[in-house]
């Protein structure tokens, strides 16, 4: 009788055993990377340490989604920006020292430095396995939003397009095309940013050679070159100059929405879309599900709270702010492999111009 208990018990213990790792290995990629995030946060009292080039007045929306999505998840954010911190980062990192951030956005201009040093790692899920996984109703991660090499994923966009002062250029002769913005009548009216917004188009086989074409034509007809977006918006809205191209998308938008009425955006006959906020794993990070959780949540799901908080949702997404205006259009869209390509393209654009190019 005693043997018999035993063999009965040892089977129904078996059993539970069986049972239990069949629902582990039942669950699906995205359900076992919730449990990984889970079980990180645990440990970590919940918080999450993250460093990105986003205001605060973008990321706060953002990451208040996020935490009702996964209430398990406390979002400590700072903002990271320009190339300095960078550069500091690079060397202290080479020494042992740090980022105080599980996860962690660099300025493109370093991106391919961290990377080649070794200071991001692979996840450990593969990110085409957690889109198919994805919840019902989630949209699928876009395959251009993937690293070839599983190593990160693209969350946000950046489009580029023209902007113009309506004081000065009514609707109907402001440019429509990127080729528009060589015509010789905005002579001593159009100003440029130094600092490449045209790398995609660069890049993409079916506008490279008119782009480089329209970037010597524009030189050619004494296009003014400034250093950074908001100061030649700036210029444009105080009617020092009619009109901008290659301009960002958001930028644009948010001095709009903060009463610059001489202001206008509109996308060119091309939409460049620059993959960007590309979020990998850092090594030093203590929550590296949680940062792939987020990660993929920020492409996916988040995407609608993207657009409406920094104007930088994917543009193919129905319902977002540039949809409508890009229904249609061809995306000359910037990757990985225009990614790699992008300290080559930045000292062309600058040769273009006639401008010192200075590697970072």
């Amino acid at each position: 009788m005693r043997n018999t208990v035993a063999r009965l018990t040892a089977a129904a213990v078996g059993a539970l055993v069986f049972a239990h790792v069949a629902t582990v290995s039942a669950a699906t990629p995205y359900e076992q990377l919730v449990e990984d995030s889970k079980a990180e946060m645990a440990k970590l009292g919940g918080k999450l340490r993250i460093g990105f080039d986003w205001t605060a007045s973008d990321a706060k929306p953002v990451f208040e989604a996020l935490e009702k999505e996964f209430p398990f998840i406390s979002v400590d954010y700072k903002r990271e920006t320009g190339v300095a911190p960078f550069q500091r980062y690079f060397i202290s990192i080479q020494q042992g020292q740090f980022p105080p951030y599980e996860m962690f956005d660099v300025a493109s201009e370093f991106e391919k430095q961290y990377w080649d040093a070794g200071f991001f790692v692979k996840p450990k899920y593969d990110y085409k396995a957690l889109s198919d996984s994805l919840p019902a109703g989630w949209p699928k991660v876009h395959p251009a939003a993937m690293d070839p090499q599983g190593r990160y994923l693209a969350t946000v966009a950046q489009m580029r397009g023209i902007a113009y002062n309506v004081n000065m250029i009514k609707d109907a002769d402001a440019p429509k095309t990127f080729a528009d913005c060589a015509d010789p009548k905005w002579k001593g009216t159009n100003i440029i940013d130094g600092r490449n917004k045209a790398q995609a188009l660069m890049f993409d086989p079916q506008t490279s050679k008119a782009t480089y074409d329209n970037i010597k034509k524009m030189k050619a007809n004494g296009v003014v070159v400034t250093n950074g977006q908001a100061q030649v918006l700036a210029r444009v809205v105080s009617g020092e100059f009619g009109l901008t191209c290659y301009i960002n998308y958001h930028t644009t938008q948010r001095m709009i929405d903060q009463g610059e009425k001489t202001l206008k955006f509109r996308l060119g006959d091309v939409v460049p879309v620059e993959l960007a906020t590309r979020v990998g794993i850092p090594k030093w990070s203590q929550a590296p599900a949680t940062v792939q959780l987020v990660t993929l949540w920020l492409a996916t799901k988040g995407q609608p709270v993207i657009d409406k908080a920094a104007y930088r949702g994917f543009p193919w997404v129905e319902g977002g702010s540039l949809f409508e205006q890009a229904k249609g259009k061809h995306f000359a869209i910037c990757s990985a492999d225009c990614f790699a390509k992008y300290e080559d393209y930045n000292k062309e654009f600058a040769d273009l111009l006639g401008i010192p190019y200075v590697k970072d």
